[in-house]
C-alpha cells in the first residue's frame, strides 16, 4: 500500500511550542509557525475516511493505526495543544487577601486628641486590637507608658475607628476615648489591656462596629506564613506585611512547665507605630502581638501569653 503526504510526525514538545496559550483580550488562540489554512484530510489510497489535522502537522496512516481508534488519537493529540492553559496558581484565590481586610475592622491606632488644638495633627503612639465588642483592647505596654508619661501633650488618649469599616475611599474616623492610667499593664511582658469609656455597641455614630479578634494559643511550626497589620507613626492608614515564623524564644518556667514561650520571631522587620499590632495566620486568629524589631526580624508576644494575661484578674 502506498501513502501520500508522508511527513515526519511532530513530537509532543513541538506541539506545545507551536500552540501557545490564548492571547489576552482575544477570543481565539494564537497559532505561531503554522499555515492558517483550513484543516486538510490525511488520506491513504483506498481510505474513504479522513483524519483531520492542520497542514504542516499531518501524519501517516502507518503511525495513525498504532492505537485502536486512530481518529480519536490524532485529533486528541492536536486539540490538547489547542486548548488554552491557565496557570494553576491563578485558579486558587489568595485567602490571605480577604483575611487581611477582615482584620482591619478589629484594629485601631492609639493617638492623643487635644481639646485645645483639635485640628492639629497628632502622631501615632502605637496600634491596638479589640478583644471584645464593648471596647476592650490590647496594645503594647510601652505604648501606654509613653502616653501616661506625656500628659502635657496628650490630653485625651483615643483609639480611632472607622465609621464605615474598611472603606478606603475616605478616612471617616471616630475617636473612642480611654483613660490610660486605668489600663492594666504587665511591664515584664510589655502587654497592656485597656477599655474605651464609651461602649462601641451603643454608639450610633459608628456604622460598622469594631470586630474583636480571636487569640490563638497553639504553637505553629517554623516557616508558617503569617501577616501583621499596624499603623505608622505618621499615618492613619493601616499597613500590612507578610512574613513567616522564623522561630521562638523560650525562658525557664515552672517545674510543671519547664519552658515557656517568651517571643514569637518573624523573618521580616516591622515599622515604628506598629507596636501592639496583631500577628495572625490565614485563618484570622492572632498568634502574637508586635513589640519590637531588630536586624531584619520582628518580635511578638506569643498568643498563649496574651491569652493568659487577658484571662487573669
Amino acid at each position: 500500500m502506498t501513502l501520500r503526504n508522508v511527513q515526519r510526525r511532530p513530537s509532543l514538545r513541538q506541539l506545545s511550542d507551536t500552540f501557545p496559550s490564548r492571547v489576552p483580550g482575544t477570543g481565539s488562540a494564537s497559532v505561531k509557525g503554522l499555515d492558517p489554512a483550513p484543516l486538510a484530510p490525511l488520506r491513504s489510497e483506498g481510505d474513504s475516511g479522513g483524519i483531520f489535522a492542520p497542514r504542516g502537522l499531518q501524519s501517516t496512516r502507518k503511525s495513525a493505526v498504532l492505537v485502536n481508534g486512530p481518529r480519536l488519537f490524532v485529533s486528541a493529540l492536536v486539540c490538547a495543544g489547542c486548548l488554552p492553559t491557565t496557570p494553576a496558581h491563578a485558579q486558587q484565590p489568595d485567602q490571605f487577601i480577604s483575611t487581611i481586610e477582615k482584620m482591619k475592622t478589629g484594629i485601631a491606632p492609639v493617638t492623643c486628641a487635644r481639646a485645645t488644638a483639635p485640628n492639629k495633627n497628632t502622631g501615632i503612639h502605637g496600634t491596638a486590637f479589640f478583644i471584645d465588642t464593648h471596647g476592650a483592647f490590647l496594645t503594647a505596654g510601652h505604648v501606654i507608658k509613653s502616653i501616661v508619661g506625656d500628659k502635657d501633650s496628650c490630653e485625651t488618649p483615643t483609639v480611632l475607628v472607622r465609621v464605615h469599616g474598611t472603606a478606603s475611599e475616605s478616612l471617616d474616623l471616630y475617636g473612642l476615648k480611654f483613660v490610660a492610667s486605668d489600663c492594666r499593664v504587665d511591664e515584664n511582658d510589655d502587654i497592656a489591656r485597656c477599655k474605651t469609656v464609651a461602649d462601641p455597641t451603643r454608639d450610633g455614630k459608628i456604622a460598622t462596629k469594631p470586630v474583636p479578634l480571636t487569640i490563638a494559643t497553639d504553637i505553629q511550626p517554623d516557616g508558617t506564613p503569617v501577616a501583621f497589620t499596624g499603623f505608622s507613626v505618621n499615618g492613619l492608614t493601616p499597613y500590612t506585611a507578610r512574613a513567616n515564623i522564623a522561630g521562638y524564644q523560650f525562658v525557664d518556667g515552672s517545674p510543671k512547665e519547664p519552658l515557656q514561650i517568651q517571643m514569637l520571631v518573624l523573618d521580616k522587620s516591622a515599622w515604628p507605630g506598629s507596636s501592639g499590632g496583631p500577628v495572625y495566620g490565614v485563618d484570622g486568629r492572632v498568634t502574637g502581638m508586635l513589640l519590637q524589631t531588630a536586624s531584619g526580624l520582628a518580635f511578638a508576644r506569643h498568643g498563649a501569653r496574651l491569652n493568659k494575661f487577658v484571662s487573669s484578674p
